[in-house]
Protein backbone atom coordinates (compact mmCIF):
# COMPACT_ATOMS: atom_id res chain seq x y z
CA UNK A 1 0.00 0.00 0.00
CA UNK A 2 3.41 2.43 -0.05
CA UNK A 3 4.91 3.34 -3.18
CA UNK A 4 7.56 3.05 -3.95
CA UNK A 5 7.27 -0.42 -3.39
CA UNK A 6 10.38 -2.51 -3.25
CA UNK A 7 11.34 -5.99 -2.68
CA UNK A 8 14.31 -7.51 -2.73
CA UNK A 9 15.07 -11.40 -4.12
CA UNK A 10 18.21 -12.83 -3.18
CA UNK A 11 19.50 -16.96 -2.96
CA UNK A 12 18.56 -17.30 -6.64
CA UNK A 13 19.64 -20.07 -8.94
CA UNK A 14 21.13 -18.96 -12.58
CA UNK A 15 18.24 -18.78 -14.90
CA UNK A 16 15.88 -16.81 -16.14
CA UNK A 17 13.07 -15.09 -14.04
CA UNK A 18 10.51 -13.14 -15.00
CA UNK A 19 8.36 -10.24 -13.37
CA UNK A 20 5.51 -7.60 -13.82
CA UNK A 21 3.42 -5.68 -11.41
CA UNK A 22 -0.01 -4.62 -10.66
CA UNK A 23 -1.76 -2.10 -8.93
CA UNK A 24 -5.18 -0.81 -8.08
CA UNK A 25 -7.14 1.56 -6.00
CA UNK A 26 -10.04 1.16 -3.52
CA UNK A 27 -12.86 1.31 -5.99
CA UNK A 28 -11.33 -1.38 -8.13
CA UNK A 29 -9.75 0.27 -10.45
CA UNK A 30 -6.02 -1.83 -11.99
CA UNK A 31 -2.61 -0.69 -13.63
CA UNK A 32 -0.52 -3.69 -15.45
CA UNK A 33 2.89 -3.54 -16.21
CA UNK A 34 4.51 -5.28 -18.71
CA UNK A 35 6.17 -8.61 -18.39
CA UNK A 36 9.84 -8.46 -17.97
CA UNK A 37 12.93 -10.96 -17.76
CA UNK A 38 16.03 -10.89 -16.19
CA UNK A 39 18.49 -13.70 -16.35
CA UNK A 40 20.99 -14.26 -13.77
CA UNK A 41 24.48 -16.15 -15.02
CA UNK A 42 27.54 -15.99 -11.98
CA UNK A 43 28.85 -18.64 -13.75
CA UNK A 44 32.66 -18.63 -15.64
CA UNK A 45 32.61 -20.03 -19.05
CA UNK A 46 34.17 -22.86 -20.32
CA UNK A 47 37.26 -22.72 -22.12
CA UNK A 48 39.94 -25.11 -22.44
CA UNK A 49 42.82 -26.45 -25.29
CA UNK A 50 42.15 -29.45 -27.24
CA UNK A 51 44.82 -32.03 -27.82
CA UNK A 52 46.07 -30.82 -31.57
CA UNK A 53 46.68 -27.65 -29.84
CA UNK A 54 50.77 -27.30 -30.42
CA UNK A 55 52.05 -27.78 -26.77
CA UNK A 56 53.44 -24.87 -24.57
CA UNK A 57 57.37 -24.17 -24.44
CA UNK A 58 57.69 -26.70 -27.87
CA UNK A 59 59.67 -26.60 -30.78
CA UNK A 60 58.21 -26.64 -34.10
CA UNK A 61 60.00 -27.48 -37.55
CA UNK A 62 57.61 -25.77 -39.59
CA UNK A 63 56.32 -22.66 -40.54
CA UNK A 64 52.78 -22.36 -38.71
CA UNK A 65 51.02 -23.06 -35.33
CA UNK A 66 47.74 -24.38 -34.95
CA UNK A 67 45.38 -23.37 -32.05
CA UNK A 68 42.01 -25.34 -31.46
CA UNK A 69 39.65 -24.83 -28.07
CA UNK A 70 36.01 -25.63 -26.91
CA UNK A 71 34.18 -22.67 -25.50
CA UNK A 72 31.00 -22.96 -24.42
CA UNK A 73 28.52 -21.18 -22.07
CA UNK A 74 24.63 -21.18 -21.78
CA UNK A 75 24.70 -17.33 -22.46
CA UNK A 76 28.29 -17.20 -24.94
CA UNK A 77 29.09 -13.89 -26.45
CA UNK A 78 32.53 -13.69 -27.65
CA UNK A 79 35.24 -16.01 -28.27
CA UNK A 80 38.65 -14.71 -29.30
CA UNK A 81 42.15 -15.83 -29.77
CA UNK A 82 45.59 -13.41 -28.65
CA UNK A 83 48.21 -14.17 -30.58
CA UNK A 84 51.59 -12.79 -30.10
CA UNK A 85 49.69 -9.21 -28.17
CA UNK A 86 47.14 -9.23 -30.77
CA UNK A 87 43.29 -10.28 -30.13
CA UNK A 88 41.54 -11.41 -33.45
CA UNK A 89 38.75 -13.42 -34.11
CA UNK A 90 38.97 -17.03 -35.39
CA UNK A 91 36.91 -15.94 -38.61
CA UNK A 92 35.16 -18.60 -40.01
CA UNK A 93 37.00 -21.27 -37.97
CA UNK A 94 34.03 -22.38 -35.85
CA UNK A 95 31.47 -25.44 -35.46
CA UNK A 96 29.41 -25.35 -32.26
CA UNK A 97 31.67 -25.04 -29.32
CA UNK A 98 34.36 -25.53 -31.45
CA UNK A 99 36.76 -23.14 -32.46
CA UNK A 100 40.47 -23.16 -34.81
CA UNK A 101 42.83 -20.90 -35.89
CA UNK A 102 46.10 -22.47 -38.21
CA UNK A 103 48.90 -19.59 -38.35
CA UNK A 104 50.79 -20.01 -41.34
CA UNK A 105 53.66 -18.52 -43.03
CA UNK A 106 55.47 -17.79 -39.83
CA UNK A 107 59.06 -16.53 -39.66
CA UNK A 108 61.45 -18.32 -37.35
CA UNK A 109 61.27 -16.78 -33.50
CA UNK A 110 58.69 -18.01 -30.24
CA UNK A 111 55.22 -17.30 -30.64
CA UNK A 112 52.61 -17.12 -27.44
CA UNK A 113 49.01 -17.30 -27.29
CA UNK A 114 45.75 -17.72 -25.46
CA UNK A 115 41.93 -17.58 -25.91
CA UNK A 116 39.30 -16.29 -24.03
CA UNK A 117 35.72 -16.03 -24.08
CA UNK A 118 32.79 -13.75 -22.03
CA UNK A 119 29.46 -14.48 -21.79
CA UNK A 120 26.27 -11.79 -22.66
CA UNK A 121 26.10 -11.27 -18.44
CA UNK A 122 30.11 -10.33 -18.49
CA UNK A 123 31.38 -13.07 -17.19
CA UNK A 124 34.97 -13.87 -18.33
CA UNK A 125 37.21 -17.15 -18.51
CA UNK A 126 40.48 -17.89 -20.38
CA UNK A 127 42.99 -20.31 -21.35
CA UNK A 128 46.79 -20.03 -19.89
CA UNK A 129 49.56 -18.87 -22.34
CA UNK A 130 51.31 -21.06 -24.35
CA UNK A 131 54.72 -20.45 -26.29
CA UNK A 132 56.04 -22.33 -29.58
CA UNK A 133 59.19 -21.61 -31.39
CA UNK A 134 59.14 -21.87 -35.14
CA UNK A 135 62.50 -23.23 -36.20
CA UNK A 136 62.71 -24.00 -40.05
CA UNK A 137 66.67 -23.80 -39.92
CA UNK A 138 69.25 -26.72 -40.20
CA UNK A 139 71.92 -26.66 -37.88
CA UNK A 140 75.15 -26.08 -38.77
CA UNK A 141 78.02 -28.78 -38.44
CA UNK A 142 81.00 -30.08 -39.59
CA UNK A 143 84.41 -32.22 -38.70
CA UNK A 144 87.17 -30.21 -37.90
CA UNK A 145 90.31 -30.45 -36.70
CA UNK A 146 91.94 -33.14 -35.54
CA UNK A 147 89.11 -35.51 -37.54
CA UNK A 148 90.54 -37.98 -39.77
CA UNK A 149 91.22 -36.64 -43.44
CA UNK A 150 88.66 -38.86 -45.75
CA UNK A 151 89.98 -41.91 -47.18
CA UNK A 152 93.02 -41.41 -45.08
CA UNK A 153 95.24 -44.80 -44.46
CA UNK A 154 96.42 -44.93 -41.05
CA UNK A 155 99.83 -46.54 -39.00
CA UNK A 156 98.21 -46.48 -35.68
CA UNK A 157 95.51 -48.50 -33.93
CA UNK A 158 93.31 -45.06 -32.89
CA UNK A 159 90.88 -42.40 -34.68
CA UNK A 160 90.28 -38.78 -33.92
CA UNK A 161 87.08 -37.26 -34.89
CA UNK A 162 86.04 -33.75 -33.41
CA UNK A 163 82.79 -32.20 -34.37
CA UNK A 164 81.32 -29.09 -34.21
CA UNK A 165 77.72 -27.63 -34.34
CA UNK A 166 75.64 -24.17 -33.53
CA UNK A 167 72.27 -23.77 -33.57
CA UNK A 168 69.68 -20.82 -32.01
CA UNK A 169 67.79 -23.62 -30.27
CA UNK A 170 70.78 -26.81 -29.99
CA UNK A 171 69.70 -30.12 -29.39
CA UNK A 172 72.29 -32.84 -29.00
CA UNK A 173 74.97 -34.05 -31.54
CA UNK A 174 75.59 -37.45 -32.63
CA UNK A 175 78.54 -39.06 -33.73
CA UNK A 176 78.19 -42.92 -34.85
CA UNK A 177 81.36 -44.52 -35.67
CA UNK A 178 81.52 -48.09 -37.86
CA UNK A 179 83.48 -50.81 -38.57
CA UNK A 180 83.17 -52.83 -42.04
CA UNK A 181 80.42 -54.50 -40.55
CA UNK A 182 78.85 -53.02 -37.46
CA UNK A 183 78.01 -49.94 -35.58
CA UNK A 184 80.96 -49.86 -32.75
CA UNK A 185 80.02 -46.69 -31.09
CA UNK A 186 77.94 -44.17 -30.67
CA UNK A 187 78.39 -40.61 -28.88
CA UNK A 188 76.37 -37.59 -28.30
CA UNK A 189 77.13 -34.08 -26.45
CA UNK A 190 74.40 -31.90 -25.93
CA UNK A 191 77.50 -28.85 -26.50
CA UNK A 192 80.09 -28.14 -29.41
CA UNK A 193 82.40 -29.56 -29.79
CA UNK A 194 82.33 -33.07 -29.48
CA UNK A 195 85.19 -34.81 -29.67
CA UNK A 196 86.02 -38.55 -29.69
CA UNK A 197 89.43 -40.93 -29.76
CA UNK A 198 88.64 -44.44 -30.80
CA UNK A 199 91.76 -46.50 -29.31
CA UNK A 200 92.97 -49.61 -29.49
CA UNK A 201 91.47 -50.37 -32.64
CA UNK A 202 92.29 -53.43 -34.85
CA UNK A 203 93.52 -53.33 -38.43
CA UNK A 204 90.41 -52.75 -40.08
CA UNK A 205 88.02 -50.23 -42.34
CA UNK A 206 86.63 -48.00 -40.72
CA UNK A 207 84.09 -44.86 -41.28
CA UNK A 208 81.71 -42.13 -39.04
CA UNK A 209 79.42 -39.55 -39.52
CA UNK A 210 77.88 -37.17 -37.24
CA UNK A 211 74.48 -35.71 -37.01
Amino acid sequence: TISPFNIPYSGLANGIYYYNSTANDTVGNTANLETRNITLDTANPSIFYNANTDAGNSFVNRNWVFVNVTASDTNKDTVKLSFNGVNESFENNTFADLYWENKTSLSDGAYSFYTWINDTAGNVNSTITRTVTVDTTKPLIQFVAPTETNGSQLTRNFVQVNVTASDTNMGTIILRFYNSTNLVQTNTSASSPLFVNFTNLPDEFYYFNAT
